[in-house]
């Protein structure tokens, strides 16, 4: 599985780069899951993932290395792309990704550097522009059948979805933040057993941000340094499916207090987690964890929280040119609302991805979000649905098209904003 994360851009990469923060947000957690759950044990093929060796990229050879250039450009429009309550004003918006991956063609060892930009730009809405980039290094050492040590780095400049229970509302710019990191993964297979540990370090700056009125607002306040530490343990019962745990701990440090004589919100976490993964053949295949989570405070200002957790995703295979994901979580986020230490995340995504043609793809989807905020009474919540479709005209060009609708509703106490949107993009994608 890892060395599938690590190999060339194949055409799931070309039907997945024109995704464009700036009308398509995602519904990612701000912080998610330390180990990805790996439970493709190579009995099924979802769509994303079948390999089209006509339209995915060849690269440029360099010795040990190829490089894989691509550039995506888009164009599209929203119908409130200050994402108000009332009053939506409609805008277009145009993106340029610029991006680079070079990947090693070693056996047992593999390195990959890649890079790239995210240029924003709406035709009237300029302090919207966003001006985005990332760089990440991965290298993997592989030892004995299916064991490994991945050593990963990054460094990105990203904007915050407005979507999320986490950014203030009523702004009428972008919300930039820097977050770098490192992380180190061991996973060792002994006979029926899988190992994994991973010890991870990121840091998040915040830069400011400009209300509808004008006013500038510094978020130095919420800059911070998180560390995870977690170990996960995986016995397999038969060839099909295998019995996990998992304990995570965690440590988020800020640097300045809330606000003059109001301490922030410092706090240790912890999570177990257990559950099954499975590869069902020609059925489905996926993880299901349930389990405890709790984030302790060290200020008296903040209550701690804990509760139920919930972190999976089961892929069914209704024929061999569908695929139906569903992915569940319940975690516990940092609020930035005035009062309230923290949030309960709870979301579920559902996309249907389906091939119409070898080189023609559609998809739908349907994610929901409910922010339940511990300290006040407030619960939020976030719809969205979307389609689209990606179509490879040959191995260097391919051509992508969505639209989606989102809303966010608010009950109790005001957090972040409310609105609604509808957005639109289309794309071009052309590699080498």
């Amino acid at each position: 599985m890892i060395s599938r994360v690590l190999s060339a851009p194949s055409a799931a990469c070309v039907l997945m780069a024109m995704a464009c923060p700036a009308v398509a947000q995602d519904m990612t957690p701000f912080m998610d899951s330390t180990i990805p759950f790996m439970y493709d044990r190579g009995r099924n093929i979802g769509v994303l993932d079948r390999t089209r060796p006509e339209y995915e990229a060849a690269g440029m050879p360099a010795g040990a290395f190829t490089i894989y250039p691509q550039m995506t450009l888009g164009a599209g429009f929203t119908d409130n792309v200050y994402q108000t309550e009332t009053g939506g004003k409609s805008d277009a918006v145009f993106a340029i990704d610029p991006r680079v991956s070079v990947q090693s063609n070693l056996t047992r060892r593999s390195l990959s550097l890649s890079g790239g930009a995210n240029f924003v730009r709406y035709a009237d809405a300029v302090a919207k522009n966003q001006n985005g980039w990332d760089v990440e290094f991965s290298g993997t050492q592989d030892f004995a059948v299916d064991s490994s040590l991945v050593i990963q780095a990054h460094s990105a400049q990203r904007y915050e979805n407005l979507y999320s229970g986490d950014t203030l509302g009523n702004l009428q710019s972008a919300v930039p933040y820097h977050d770098t990191g490192a992380n180190l993964r061991t996973d060792f297979h002994l006979n029926r057993m899988r190992l994994v540990a991973q010890g991870d370090f990121t840091r998040y700056s915040f830069g400011d941000v400009v209300t509808l009125s004008g006013v500038n607002i510094d978020q130095a306040n919420r800059n911070r340094d998180v560390y995870r530490g977690t170990g996960q343990t995986e016995l397999a019962v038969s060839p099909n499916v295998s019995l996990f745990a998992q304990l995570a701990y965690d440590r988020s440090v800020y640097d300045i207090e809330l606000s003059p004589g109001v301490p922030n919100r410092s706090s240790e976490g912890y999570r177990i987690l257990a559950g099954v993964s499975f590869d069902l053949t020609a059925l489905a295949r996926g993880s299901i964890g349930i389990g405890y989570i709790r984030r302790d405070y060290d200020s008296a200002l903040y209550a701690n929280v804990a509760g139920l957790s919930v972190e999976s995703k089961v892929e069914w295979f209704p024929s061999g040119l569908t695929t139906v994901t569903l992915s569940v979580r319940r975690l516990i986020q940092d609020s930035a609302a005035s009062g309230s230490s923290a949030y309960f995340d709870t979301g579920a995504d559902l996309r249907i991805d389906h091939e119409l043609l070898r080189n023609l793809l559609i998809n739908a989807n349907f994610d929901f979000e409910r922010d339940d905020y511990e300290g006040i009474i407030s619960k939020a919540n976030v719809y969205r649905f979307g389609a689209g479709a990606h179509y490879l005209m040959n191995r260097g060009i391919g051509i992508s098209g969505t639209i989606s609708y989102g809303k966010r509703t608010d009950s109790g106490v005001i957090v972040g904003q409310l609105f609604s949107e509808l957005t639109g993009m289309l794309s071009i994608t052309m590699q080498r």
